[in-house]
Order: structure tokens, then sequence, then C-alpha cells
């Protein structure tokens, strides 16, 4: 699919991760990334396309056979119940796929924090005044906590 091209049958979450990875820079782009990608896009696609989880499947049946056989064509209570199935359903997705997502879209770079640290090791400083202040706050820790307990204990 073309960069920008809208399909129909996509939901908001696939558009979503869509729109952040063709927005990345082209050289930002590793090819080793092809299987994380494919994967957000299938994370976000079942996000999307969530039914209802296993553990509600009997109370939702039970409810469904209420409003088609005692209730019949009562369209609010058709409606109340299409509303109960997909919340459910996208609750239990959330639930289950929203972290894997997330983590995925991490190490892709695609959230605020991953791109804040850059390439650079994670617990790097993000300047040199933040480098110079570490060093500073090691020496006064050093002075004030010495490590010397033999001049401590005299």
């Amino acid at each position: 699919m073309e960069s920008g091209e809208v399909r129909p049958d996509v939901g908001p979450m696939e558009s979503a991760i869509a729109g952040a990875l063709d927005s990345r820079p082209a050289a930002g782009i590793d090819p080793r990334d092809g299987g994380a990608v494919a994967l957000a896009r299938m994370y976000a696609r079942l996000i999307d396309e969530a039914a209802a989880a296993a553990k509600y499947a009997d109370a939702v049946e039970w409810l469904r056979h209420v409003v088609e056989h005692e209730i019949g064509d009562d369209r609010t209570a058709r409606r109340h119940l299409k509303t109960i199935v997909t919340a459910l359903a996208e609750h239990s997705v959330m639930s289950d796929l929203g972290p894997k997502l997330q983590t995925v879209l991490v190490e892709l770079k695609l959230t605020p924090r991953a791109r804040a640290q850059g390439k650079g090791a994670p617990d790097a400083p993000a300047s040199p005044a933040a480098a110079r202040m570490d060093q500073l706050r090691a020496r006064r820790d050093r002075k004030r906590y010495p490590t010397d307990l033999d001049s401590a204990s005299s």
C-alpha cells in the first residue's frame, strides 16, 4: 500500500500504526525491523477486529437469546446488546494485546520515551551539562559517604 493511501477496511488502531510507521524518516527504517513492523500491524488489526472473549461467551450468548426470543424486535435492546458485546471484546483484546503492541512500538522507537532515548545507551546523559552534573553528584556522594571504613572508625 502506498503511503497516504486510505483503505476502507482499516480500523482506527491499524490506521494510527500505519501513520506512525509512515512518518518515520527513511534513514531511520532498518530492513531488519520488518518482523516487528508486521507484528505491530497485526496487533493493531487484531485490536480493531476484537471479538468477545471466551470468558464472556456464555453470558453474551444468554443475553443474545433473551433479546432475540423474549424481547423480540426491540431495536433499543438489540443496540444495547451490541454495545455490551463490543465493549467486552475491546476490553478483553486491549488488556491482552495492548501491552504487547506497546512493547513493539518501543522497540521500533515509535513512542515519545523511546525516541527521547535516541540511539545512545539508555542511561546516557541527555547533554554535556547533565553529564557534568552527574560527575559533581558522584563527587559529593563520595565525600559524604566515604567507602574507607578504616578512616571512619578512628
